[in-house]
């Protein structure tokens, strides 16, 4: 049986519980100035997603690079595999929209190191979207078609971004306030010693004590005989919040 290549762990568990997005290239969040705050304000901002008359538009890009070279037989294979998939969550009190797309683009050999590795792969290109509402305590979910019709869709299960605590623990990342320290060149709250391990995972809140932004990128180089495994991953999170800024779908 052929083992399937799986692209894009971070961001499946984002989708899984709703969590975030961008469009192409989004907001940088490594750009973004972040301001320090008390522990208090720090769990605040992390739980205000919960609260269902929140209002945000999140969008998020997470861009994976793995490269491979692979003896086999009497051949040097060298080939590389970029997946880019991109989120926008929006919430506006009682309503909620989420577009994802994810894209999956294969170079040099790396078709011909699948194979011999007996793992199976495809090229994709897709776009996802779906939108929510609560009324008087009933929720109707959409969702397109393939002929950009909204449909009603009877499978419910929040699309919020609400449990970015169980994302971020999901990623094996620490969101205890104690576990970070501010850092002036990154503009935003590191990780302790993350950089020692050639990672960078920083959040960032605004003047008002909310989570603004988002930014992790590490990289995992792996040989063993006659192969090396290079896996780089950045993951781009910025964070609205005012409501004038927010649109959503109109739906019929």
């Amino acid at each position: 049986m052929k083992k399937k290549v799986l692209f894009g762990i971070t961001a499946a568990a984002l989708a899984a519980v709703m969590c975030v997005g961008f469009s192409a290239c989004g907001g940088n969040a490594e750009s973004v100035r972040g301001e320090e705050v008390t522990e208090k304000q720090w769990n605040s901002a992390l739980d205000y997603f919960t609260e269902e008359d929140a209002v945000y538009k999140i969008e998020c890009r997470e861009e994976q690079v793995e490269e491979r070279k692979f003896e086999y037989i009497d051949e040097i294979l060298s080939g590389g595999a970029t997946c880019v998939q991109t989120i926008e969550a929006v919430k506006n009190g009682t309503k909620e929209y989420v577009k994802q797309t994810k894209k999956l683009d294969f170079s040099g050999d790396y078709k011909k190191i699948a194979a011999a590795l007996d793992q199976e792969i495809e090229e994709t290109d897709e776009e996802d979207e779906t939108y929510a509402e609560s009324k008087d305590g009933v929720i109707t979910v959409y969702s397109k078609d393939d002929n950009e019709k909204w449909t009603t869709n009877k499978g419910y299960s929040s699309i919020a971004y609400g449990k970015i605590r169980e994302v971020l623990s999901n990623m094996s990342i620490s969101l205890s306030y104690s576990s970070y320290e501010y850092s002036n060149d990154l503009m935003g709250y590191i990780l302790k010693d993350s950089q020692k391990r050639d990672s960078v995972y920083v959040l960032k809140f605004n003047g008002d004590g909310k989570l603004c932004a988002i930014y992790f990128e590490y990289e995992t180089v792996t040989k063993s005989g006659n192969r090396e495994h290079t896996m780089k991953d950045m993951f781009d999170v910025v964070i609205s919040y005012k409501a004038e800024n927010i649109t959503l779908p109109t739906v019929k």
